[in-house]
């Protein structure tokens, strides 16, 4: 009677140990499923005196577009690189509310711009 108890306690041992990997790898695929995304959210600040701002666009290299509020309440087009934001939306697009819709890898920016006369807009 002896040896049959001693079978089953290795026996035990063994599923234990056949299971316990396989338990190991199930809760790392769920941790970390394979294609997952890994990213990081950034708070990138609106222009001073502002108190809302948008992201639109992101390239590879992280210039980011996008639109903020001014003191006033107008939105300005924005791009925002390496903690820099730039107004872009004040030299000459013409009308109070502008946004970046879309950046490129080249640095180039579209979105609108409205102009002083009723109903039109401005590309930038």
């Amino acid at each position: 009677m002896k040896p049959m108890v001693f079978d089953r306690i290795a026996l035990t041992a063994f599923i234990a140990v056949l299971a316990m990997p396989a338990q190991v790898i199930g809760q790392a695929q769920q941790s970390n499923p394979p294609g997952s995304a890994y990213y990081r959210v950034t708070d990138l600040g609106a222009l001073p005196g502002g108190t809302f701002s948008q992201a639109t666009g992101i390239t590879n290299r992280a210039l980011v577009g996008g639109l903020s509020t001014i003191t006033d309440g107008t939105q300005h087009a924005v791009l925002w690189y390496k903690k820099s934001i730039t107004d872009i939306g004040t030299p000459g697009l013409g009308g109070p509310d502008s946004a970046v819709f879309g950046v490129n890898e080249t640095g180039q920016a579209s979105g609108l711009a409205e102009t002083s006369a009723e109903g039109a807009l401005n590309r930038i």
